[in-house]
C-alpha cells in the first residue's frame, strides 16, 4: 500500500545535488512521487515499503549523497563550525608549505593534505556520482585541483578548492538566512491552549482541545483555535495572517481565526473547529507543499542541468584538443585553460538562484498575507491580464447597509425616517434588519407596542401615538416603485420615506479597480443581482463586463465561455463563495479571499488572507519584482561565465578568474535574491 511521507534533510547544501538525488530516487521501484524543496530542506516521497522507511530512505541517500542525512522531526544542529574548521585547517597546512619550499618533499606532502582537508567531502561525492554515472559540480572541481596540481600548478589547484569551500559554506549561509526569514514569517503554529474550568483554567495541546471548549487568551498570545468571542471585546493582531499591521477590535460574537494575537485585555473564545480543521493548520498546510509546484523557469532549469556537465565536459575536452592546433601553445597549457574552462562552467549560480528567487518571493508574499501554493503561480500572476471577479463577498463586503434615504413628506427629516425604521428592525430577526441595526447601533430603541412582522411583508408597529409600517411598497400601501432593494416608511397611512440598501463596497475596491484600468486589464463581473443593481456598481467600478442573474452553473460556463472568446488571455476568477470552487479550479490562476468558503481556498491558487483586494496589487508587484531579479541572475551569470569561458579559450587570466565566474557569481545571486525579501 502506497503511503506518503516527509523528512527533513540535512548537510544538502547544492540546489543541483537536491535536483540529483530526487531524479535518482525516484528511479526506485518503492518510490514515487519523490520531490524536494531545497529551499525548506525537506523531502516529500510515496512508497510501498512496509518496512522502516526512514532507515531504507536515509541508506539510498547516503549513497546518492555523501554526508546527507534524513530526520524524522527537524534538526537544527548545524555543522558549519566542523566546516570552517576544516577549511581553516587547509589554509593553514597550505601556509605552512610555503615555508618548506626548498624541501620539496615536505612541500608537496604539506600542499596535498591540504587538498584533502578542504576538498575530501567533494571528492567523495563526485566518486559517489560518477559510481552511479552521475557528472556534477562536484566532478568538474576535483578535475580542476587535480588537473591544476598535476601540471605543476598546485597553489592554483589549492585556491580553486580554498574558494569554492568558501564559496559554499557562505551560499549555504546565505540560504539558511532566508530560510529562518521565511520561517519567522510563517510562524504561525500555536503550542498552547488554556482551557478554561469554573474557576481556573488548564493549559494543555491545542490538538486535545474539542469543538465547544471554552478557551482564555491571554495578552500577547496568539489564538490557538478558531472560535467566537464570548468576551464582550477584544484588541487583535492579524498581521500574521493578513498583514495588516492595525489593530482589530472585534465584539462579542465575532469570528476569531487561530494565528491572530490577543494585544489588550484577557478574552474567550468557543472553539469551532479543531486544529486539523484551524486557519493555522490550512496555512501551514499550504506552505508546507507550495514548494513542490514548480514554475516552468526552474522545472527547465532542472532538465537542463543533467545535460549540462557533460556538455561542459565535452567542450573542455574539445579546448584541449584543438587549443595546441591553433595557438601554437603546449600540452600543458592547453590543459590549464580546459581546466579554466571547467571551473568556468560550474552551473551553481544558476541552480541556486532560481528556486531562492522563488522561495524569497513566496515569503515576501506571506508577510503580506498572501499564501500562493506554489512558484508556478508567481509566473502565473505576473501574466494576468482579465480579472473576473464575483461580487458579493469580493468587490463588497456582504453586508447591506443603507445606501440612499429618500425624504418623501418634508415634515420629517432623514435621522427621523431612519429612526422610525430601527425602531421597527429592532424586532426582526430578518438579515437585512441585523445589517441596518449594526449600522445605527447608536440609535436607541423605546418600548413599543402592537409589534407585528408578516414574513415577506414587512413589520408594523404603534409609537407614541402613531401607526408605522415599514416594509415593501404594497404592504406600507405607496403607489409608487423605487428601483433596488428598499423599505418604505408610512406614518398614519401617509408615506413618508424610502430608504434604499446596497452592499457595501470594500474601501479598497475603487483604487484596484483604476489601478487595473491603468495597467489596461480587462475586467469583468458575476453576481447574481439583478441587471440593474449589477450595472450599477459596475458603472460606478468601471467594469468592462457585467454579468448579471447568475446561478452557480451559470458562471462555470459563463467563464468557460469567456476563456475561448480570449484564448490569447491569462484569466484569473476572484471569489470567495462555496458556488465559486468550480470557477476558481477552472481560471488559469484562482484568487480566493481568506475569509470565504474553505472548498473555495481549497480550489484557488492563490489566498488572500484578509478582505482586502490591494493584496492582488501587492501580489502583482512582489510576482514581477520576482521574476525580474531571477532575470537578473540568470543574465548576469550567464553572461559572466560566456566572458570567461572566452578568456579561457584565449588563455586570458587565471584560475583567479574562473573560480571568480563560479563561487563569485554565485555569492552575488544570492545575494541580489534577498532583495525580494525586503
Amino acid at each position: 500500500m502506497w503511503k506518503n511521507y516527509s523528512f527533513y534533510l540535512r548537510n544538502l547544501d547544492c540546489a543541483n545535488c537536491a535536483r540529483e538525488l530526487e531524479e535518482q530516487l525516484n528511479k526506485k521501484d518503492y518510490y514515487k512521487n519523490v520531490s524536494i524543496n531545497f529551499s525548506k530542506l525537506k523531502i516529500y516521497v510515496t512508497s510501498n515499503l512496509e518496512s522502516d522507511v526512514l532507515e531504507t530512505l536515509q541508506g539510498d541517500v547516503a549513497k546518492i549523497e555523501h554526508g546527507v542525512e534524513v530526520f524524522e522531526q527537524k534538526n537544527d544542529e548545524a555543522n558549519e563550525y566542523k566546516d570552517l574548521l576544516f577549511i581553516f585547517l587547509g589554509l593553514l597546512i597550505y601556509v605552512c608549505s610555503m615555508f618548506f619550499k626548498e624541501i620539496f618533499s615536505i612541500s608537496i606532502v604539506l600542499v596535498f593534505l591540504s587538498y584533502i582537508l578542504l576538498g575530501y567531502q567533494t571528492f567523495i561525492k563526485a566518486i559517489t556520482l560518477l559510481k552511479q554515472k552521475i557528472l556534477n559540480e562536484n566532478f568538474l572541481i576535483v578535475i580542476s585541483a587535480l588537473g591544476a596540481f598535476f601540471i605543476s600548478k598546485p597553489d592554483e589547484g589549492f585556491m580553486v578548492l580554498f574558494l569554492y569551500e568558501i564559496g559554499k559554506y557562505l551560499e549555504k549561509r546565505a540560504t539558511g538566512n532566508v530560510r529562518r526569514n521565511v520561517e519567522k514569517l510563517m510562524a504561525l503554529k500555536p503550542t498552547i491552549a488554556h482551557k478554561k474550568r469554573v474557576n481556573d483554567y488548564i493549559t494543555v495541546d491545542p490538538s486535545d482541545v474539542s469543538v465547544g471548549d471554552i478557551l482564555v487568551v491571554l495578552n500577547g498570545e496568539k489564538v490557538p483555535l478558531d472560535g467566537v468571542l464570548c468576551s464582550d471585546s477584544c484588541e487583535l493582531d492579524t498581521s500574521s495572517l493578513t498583514g495588516e499591521s492595525k489593530i482589530s477590535i472585534s465584539e462579542k460574537g465575532d469570528e476569531i481565526l487561530s494565528g491572530y494575537i490577543n494585544h489588550g485585555d484577557v478574552f474567550e473564545i468557543q472553539v469551532t473547529s479543531l486544529y486539523e480543521n484551524s486557519t493555522v493548520k490550512r496555512i501551514l498546510d499550504l506552505m508546507e507543499h507550495a514548494g513542490n509546484r514548480k514554475a516552468k523557469t526552474e522545472n527547465f532549469v532542472n532538465r537542463a542541468a543533467r545535460y549540462y556537465t557533460p556538455l561542459m565536459i565535452l567542450v573542455s575536452f574539445i579546448i584541449f584538443l584543438i587549443t595546441p592546433l591553433l595557438f601554437h601553445i603546449s600540452v600543458s597549457e592547453s590543459f590549464y585553460r580546459a581546466l579554466m574552462v571547467l571551473v568556468v562552467s560550474c552551473p551553481c549560480a544558476i541552480a541556486i538562484s532560481v528556486p531562492l528567487c522563488y522561495f524569497a518571493g513566496m515569503g515576501a508574499m506571506s508577510k503580506q498575507g498572501i499564501l500562493v501554493k506554489g512558484s508556478n503561480y508567481i509566473d502565473a500572476i505576473s501574466k494576468i491580464n482579465t480579472f473576473v471577479f464575483d461580487k458579493t463577498g469580493t468587490l463588497t463586503t456582504g453586508n447591506f447597509g443603507i445606501m440612499e434615504t429618500k425624504i418623501l413628506n418634508s415634515d420629517y427629516t432623514e435621522e427621523e425616517i431612519i429612526s422610525y425604521l430601527v425602531y421597527g428592525e429592532y424586532y426582526s430577526n430578518h438579515p437585512l434588519a441585523k445589517s441596518i441595526l449594526k449600522q445605527y447601533s447608536n440609535i436607541s430603541v423605546p418600548k413599543l407596542t402592537r409589534v407585528k412582522e408578516i414574513k415577506g411583508k414587512g413589520i408594523s408597529y404603534e409609537y407614541d401615538g402613531h401607526k408605522v409600517k415599514l416594509g415593501n411598497e404594497k404592504f406600507v400601501g405607496a403607489d409608487f416603485e423605487v428601483s433596488g432593494t428598499a423599505i418604505y416608511i408610512s406614518l398614519d397611512g401617509d408615506v413618508i420615506g424610502v430608504t434604499v440598501l446596497g452592499d457595501e463596497m470594500k474601501e479598497s475596491t475603487s483604487q484596484v479597480l483604476s489601478q487595473f484600468h491603468r495597467d489596461r486589464i480587462h475586467t469583468v463581473m458575476f453576481t447574481g443581482d439583478s441587471d440593474e443593481i449589477a450595472n450599477d456598481i459596475g458603472s460606478k467600478l468601471g467594469i468592462d463586463e457585467v454579468h448579471a442573474g447568475l446561478l452557480p452553473d451559470d458562471k462555470y460556463h459563463l467563464f468557460e465561455q469567456l476563456k475561448k472568446e480570449r484564448p490569447e488571455d491569462f484569466i484569473s476568477f476572484v471569489g470567495d463563495g462555496i458556488n465559486d470552487a468550480p470557477v476558481l479550479r477552472l481560471s488559469d490562476c484562482g484568487i480566493a479571499m481568506g475569509s470565504g468558503a474553505e472548498s473555495a481556498i481549497e480550489a484557488s491558487d492563490v489566498v488572500i488572507m484578509s478582505n482586502d483586494l490591494e493584496r492582488i496589487l501587492i501580489a502583482r508587484k512582489t510576482s514581477k519584482k520576482t521574476l525580474r531579479i531571477l532575470k537578473e541572475n540568470l543574465v548576469f551569470a550567464l553572461g559572466i561565465k560566456f566572458v570567461v569561458l572566452i578568456f579561457s579559450f584565449f588563455g586570458i587570466g587565471s584560475m583567479w578568474i574562473a573560480v571568480f565566474a563560479d563561487v563569485g557569481v554565485t555569492l552575488l545571486a544570492i545575494l541580489n535574491s534577498l532583495r525580494i525579501l525586503k
